[in-house]
């Protein structure tokens, strides 16, 4: 009969008893909070389009509860909590998307309150741990992707009201999925099934007989390009209520640099925005800069060091995950030697830098 080691069972009940009150603490991060490390913009409470890739959601059926630490979908009858989110957007099991969300909180052993995780000078990479298993970006399957996406009328005349010019938009490749189907059918006609699922641009319900793009029908697409080649591709759904859109991501993808290659350009001022449209405003306003892919966005080391002794300009949203992310990002930028400061408010009404474009677009 073999002997217990003194201790063992306790540690053993100690560890499962840790396990759960990590999971409470990790589901008691608001939802929207959690949306922000995803990439998503969701509301603290209330309805929304939901927001997970394989729900093409024709009408708001989203809904984060009075608390906002729950949320519902009566669209694709899904339901949870913090974990949940991840688990669903992602296409994790609950173990997966725990440990993701754990990775990105400090949740000690012990108690504490959960703050965002703050990496150490030794890590390999600030970014998603999923960059550690995932395929090379399929820089020509998203070519003739996008080569199918050219922009529509509707996108045109939604880009002109957020003051977005025909120049940034020939510069930026921006493009516009139409009827989602016949692009599918090409792309499984021309690079298969398995392939085509690998570039992240399938739901995680398709199969090899059935199958549907993560993208809606009718979004505008933004190409992230890295060298020439298009490394990743970004989504958003405008239609119907503008206060309802929609981000939509590669499924299974890290999340990526917006405009990476302006880390490369001479000049000596860069600005770090938070998403696609912001860096977009930013060079309609005639700024070089880079875009996270949300506020938890991060760089990696070698992409900090790629930015040697530039001035840092950070246009970060002007609100609190904005500003709270400003200072951590400071701090990430300070281990490399690079200096970077908060630009100010740039009008007492603009919460971002896009309504900051429009404002002065329209005076």
């Amino acid at each position: 009969m073999r002997r217990r080691a003194p201790g063992s069972g306790l540690r053993a009940r100690d560890l499962r008893v840790d396990v759960k009150r990590q999971t409470e603490e990790l589901n008691r991060i608001p939802i929207h909070v959690v949306g922000a490390m995803l990439g998503l913009k969701l509301p603290s409470r209330g309805g929304s389009r939901c927001p997970f890739p394989d729900h093409a959601d024709r009408k708001p059926s989203f809904q984060i509860g009075a608390t906002g630490l729950r949320w519902i979908c009566f669209g694709c009858n899904r339901k949870g909590g913090s974990i949940d989110l991840v688990k669903h957007f992602l296409g994790l099991d609950f173990a997966g998307a725990r440990a993701w969300l754990l990775d990105r909180t400090a949740i000690a052993p012990t108690g504490g309150r959960t703050t965002p995780r703050r990496p150490s000078p030794s890590e390999p990479e600030f970014g998603d741990t999923q960059t550690r298993v995932e395929t090379p970006p399929d820089a020509e399957l998203f070519e003739a992707f996008l080569s199918r996406c050219p922009l529509q009328d509707d996108g045109q005349a939604y880009l002109s009201r957020r003051a977005i010019s025909r120049e940034t938009i020939a510069k930026f490749r921006i493009g516009q999925l139409g009827q989602s189907r016949p692009v599918l059918k090409a792309l499984l006609d021309q690079f298969g099934f398995e392939r085509t699922q690998r570039s992240g641009l399938l739901t995680g319900a398709s199969t090899a007989t059935r199958s549907a793009l993560v993208f809606w029908s009718g979004s505008l697409v933004f190409p992230y390009v890295e060298g020439a080649r298009v490394a990743s591709l970004q989504a958003r759904y405008f239609k119907d209520d503008a206060s309802r859109i929609s981000w939509q991501n590669l499924r299974g993808r890290r999340h990526r640099i917006y405009n990476l290659g302006a880390i490369d350009a001479p000049e000596t001022s860069i600005s770090i925005c938070e998403g696609v449209m912001d860096t977009l405003s930013a060079a309609e306003l005639g700024l070089t800069a880079i875009g996270l892919m949300g506020v938890s966005g991060r760089l990696t080391p070698d992409q900090i060091r790629m930015l040697g002794q530039k001035d840092v300009r950070l246009l970060l949203d002007w609100d609190p995950a904005g500003d709270a992310r400003s200072v951590s990002l400071v701090e990430e930028l300070a281990r490399f030697g690079v200096s970077a400061t908060r630009a100010p408010r740039p009008s007492l009404t603009a919460g971002d830098l896009n309504e900051y474009l429009v404002e002065k677009a329209r005076r």
